[in-house]
């Protein structure tokens, strides 16, 4: 039957192309400065739906308001940092690389690692 024929997966993405986006932080994290320097990550809590219910049934705590917290290192708040909507991924490491005087190619895949993890907690978007 072609109704429930699967759709074929897009190509992956050219390290050059994945290199070109442009991180976009989601509007509703927080970043607040701590005493270190370093930043901390407060973001909504989402829940699906069904969990929520299921949640809500058995007498756990509401999670409507409920957040949570990601504190980030030396490095990954200079990420964070320079993440402007504006900047490449490719910009970031090379400023990175810069600053802290590590090879290009290791700032890249650590920069597009960091923001895989963000990509796959929801924190950010990518252009």
């Amino acid at each position: 039957m072609t109704w429930f024929r699967k759709r074929p997966a897009p190509p992956p993405l050219t390290r050059e192309a994945a290199l070109a986006l442009k991180p976009v932080p989601h509007r509703e994290v927080r970043a607040a400065a701590q005493p270190s320097g370093d930043l901390l990550l407060v973001y909504p809590l989402r829940l699906p739906p069904w969990m929520a219910q299921l949640a809500q049934r058995l007498g756990g705590r509401q999670t409507v308001g409920a957040t949570r917290k990601l504190q980030l290192d030396e490095l990954g708040s200079r990420t964070w940092q320079l993440m402007d909507g504006y900047r490449s991924v490719r910009d970031i490491a090379q400023a990175l690389s810069t600053q802290y005087r590590l090879p290009q190619a290791e700032m890249e895949l650590a920069v597009s690692r960091f923001l895989r993890e963000l990509g796959r907690r929801g924190l950010i978007g990518l252009r």
